[in-house]
């Protein structure tokens, strides 16, 4: 039971409940009387967090949240975080929602009822444009987004900026003489949504020739092929791909195989996140890496020092870089 289910309950918003949990805000009796007695039916006990805070077990205990465990980039995000969290002494909580945004708010609200001292949230999918949720749980503990901006108090992110690091890509492809792209990507997430201003916006600006195919994400890639072949056929005269994520690129280089076209000779291909499918594809996949390793490092050590009473930048960009392979 958490106090979504409350919030549900009551017909109120879980921002009211939290007022009249706390008693940090006159709420009309009306109000009051739905939520306690929501509260009541649904037997639910408020997490000790305010209690707690000051307490070394507490501090020490940080909640993982993501969607999908199987998925190379997170997976090398969450090892990267358990790594560093483990060598400062902290304990973990994870959980794996899906992409169900249901799912992901009682994620949330579930780590809050375990008495954490900190939530990480693993992605850009977690920064919506109404976060009521992380609001709430940034008033009780601080929370850390990989990879994702939400302006909210006591919320801090690290990140890679995708547009610049889009851009550069695009950059790269048009001083290598390419002129007509094919982009391929597959979420609207925070993150996916810079990657296609950037290309768009870097695309647009020298003038090259552009299609654009989203492919739903968790597909099979048989239907990724069939989708990918087409756009290749319906422009014959594409010489570069790029790709949002490098499972994307390295289906789309099968096609450019199957269409009868040689990369990078024909059809340069450029991948993202720098992930090991780069490194065994055939060719080689040349990727982006917005150094993931780092990303998490940064958020660690924000994170101790925020619990350490210290103060840490609420957003912070690393560096990216092209790692240059034998698709282009």
């Amino acid at each position: 039971m958490n106090i979504l289910e409350v919030a549900k309950k009551a017909g109120v918003s879980i921002a009211t409940v939290s007022r009249v949990i706390n008693k940090t805000a006159k709420v009309s009796e009306e109000t009051q009387k739905r939520v306690l007695d929501a509260v009541r039916e649904l037997g639910y006990l408020p997490n000790a967090m305010a209690k707690s805070l000051k307490t070394n077990s507490s501090l020490k205990l940080t909640g993982i949240i993501c969607t999908d465990v199987t998925d190379f980039y997170y997976a090398r995000a969450l090892a990267a975080l358990e790594r560093e969290l483990r060598k400062r002494g902290f304990e973990t909580l994870l959980a794996c929602t899906g992409n169900d945004i249901e799912m992901r708010h009682k994620a949330i609200y579930g780590m809050l009822d375990k008495s954490i001292g900190a939530i990480i949230l693993v992605g850009s999918i977690f920064a919506e444009k109404n976060p009521e949720h992380i609001k709430h749980a940034a008033s009780l503990v601080p929370v850390f987004i990989i990879n994702g901006i939400v302006n909210v108090p006591n919320t801090y992110s690290v990140y890679c900026d995708d547009f610049k690091a889009m851009s550069f890509c695009c950059k790269a492809l048009s001083d290598g003489r390419r002129k007509n792209f094919l982009y391929i990507y597959d979420s609207d997430s925070y993150s996916g949504l810079q990657k296609l201003k950037g290309f768009m916006s870097t695309t647009e600006k020298s003038g090259i020739k552009t299609l654009i195919l989203k492919c739903e994400k968790h597909s099979p890639v048989a239907e990724i092929e069939s989708d990918i072949i087409k756009a290749l056929q319906s422009n014959p005269s594409t010489d570069a791909v790029i790709a949002s994520e490098d499972y994307l690129a390295a289906i789309a280089q099968n096609c450019v195989a199957k269409s009868g076209k040689r990369t990078p000779d024909d059809v340069a291909v450029i991948g993202y996140n720098n992930s090991l499918l780069a490194e065994i594809s055939n060719p080689t996949l040349t990727s982006l890496d917005n150094n993931i390793d780092k990303i998490c490092v940064k958020t660690v050590e924000n994170l101790n020092r925020v619990l350490n009473g210290e103060k840490a930048p609420i957003t912070e960009a690393v560096d990216f870089e092209l790692i240059r392979r034998e698709s282009f």
